[in-house]
């Protein structure tokens, strides 16, 4: 665990850094489960991975299930069912807040990334639902991220 990187997280500086035996691999000042994402599909190294994430939801919780020997998870902000699900795979998880939920922008529903990864079955379909959305919103998304 790395105070420097919780920090980070916490003062908005990054929303996702990965490490890799204490050597950071990724960072992205990104938001919601697509930085996560991106490395996913981007092919990993094997790890152990140490991860910071700002928000952890099912979506991200389900990826980092494939991604696999996960070592240590720091989320500022993390669903009950995400805790529970990486906590049963042995993932030393800490954590600033557990909601029973992430939201929408809107506050009156859930995330879409939520909904998504509760109506997939699979870590495939979850994984073509995604890629669907990204499409969607890629435009979006980069005109935001982009520095």
């Amino acid at each position: 665990m790395k105070h420097e990187h919780i920090n980070a997280i916490k003062n908005g500086l990054m929303s996702l850094i990965v490490e890799v035996d204490g050597k950071t691999i990724h960072t992205s000042k990104g938001f919601g489960v697509w930085p996560l994402w991106h490395l996913f599909k981007s092919g990993l190294s094997d790890g152990p991975f140490s991860i910071y994430d700002k928000v952890i939801g099912m979506g991200a919780a389900r990826i980092m299930e494939q991604m696999g020997n996960i070592l240590f998870l720091y989320a500022a902000t993390i669903t009950e069912a995400a805790l529970e699900r990486l906590c049963a795979k042995g993932v030393n998880v800490q954590y600033d807040h557990v909601v029973p939920a992430i939201l929408n922008k809107n506050r009156d529903g859930l995330c879409p990334v939520e909904k998504i990864s509760l109506d997939s079955s699979t870590f495939e379909d979850l994984m073509n639902r995604l890629d669907e959305f990204y499409e969607r919103v890629r435009t979006s998304y980069e005109e935001r991220v982009s520095p």
